[in-house]
């Protein structure tokens, strides 16, 4: 199994406190497993032993939760970058760390990676555009690692990062555990798109 990039520093408490955070956590649980049509209030219920009604005293729909979800998702995956790229200088070292850490999260049994990575495009529109923009704000990060990369000017910059983040996010439709490491994956795909100008060093 991948090492869980929500760990550590990529883990702070922002799913809140006590029965809040219980609900977020199992809700989290439930829609990586069955998506969002596939998951209902009552079953969220359930699984932390609450009446239906009272889950709408802390969350008064289910999109304001899937969005909570989202919230601390991104936010967990935000942190497991930063720590990563922590202390390397490189620009091309620091993209290969990121590309490392973003697919060993999206592989682990994180279950906010999970949502995440599957849920930003299958909700119901007014949600999908909150979700898409949380998601956005994720991948900042890699805007950031990209623009100081010595790219060759003839290459568009968004592009090479949408192509790069889609390769990564595929990886989850035919990875098996087991086999080759979410590491040795990242390291491969970074490797194609490994074009500096400048001599390795």
């Amino acid at each position: 199994m991948a090492q869980d990039a929500t760990s550590a520093a990529a883990r702070p408490e922002a799913v809140g406190d006590g029965r809040r955070r219980d609900i977020i956590r199992a809700a989290a649980r439930l829609v990586g497993e069955h998506g969002y049509a596939g998951t209902s209030m009552r079953d969220i219920a359930a699984a932390v032993g609450m009446l239906p009604g009272s889950l709408y005293y802390h969350f008064p729909s289910k999109d304001v939760l899937i969005e909570e979800i989202f919230i601390a998702g991104t936010e967990m995956l935000s942190a497991a970058i930063a720590a990563a790229v922590s202390g390397i200088a490189d620009p091309w070292a620091r993209l290969e760390r990121a590309c490392i850490t973003h697919l060993e999260a999206h592989l682990s049994d994180s279950a906010f990676a999970t949502v995440v990575a599957s849920e930003s495009l299958k909700s119901p529109p007014a949600l999908r555009a909150k979700l898409v923009a949380y998601r956005d704000r994720y991948e900042t990060l890699f805007v950031e690692l990209i623009a100081a990369l010595d790219l060759p000017p003839e290459l568009d910059r968004s592009i090479y990062r949408l192509s790069l983040l889609s390769t990564l996010n595929a990886v989850s439709a035919w990875y098996r555990p087991g086999g080759k490491t979410p590491a040795y994956i990242a390291r491969q795909i970074f490797a194609i798109y490994d074009h500096r100008t400048s001599p390795r060093r």
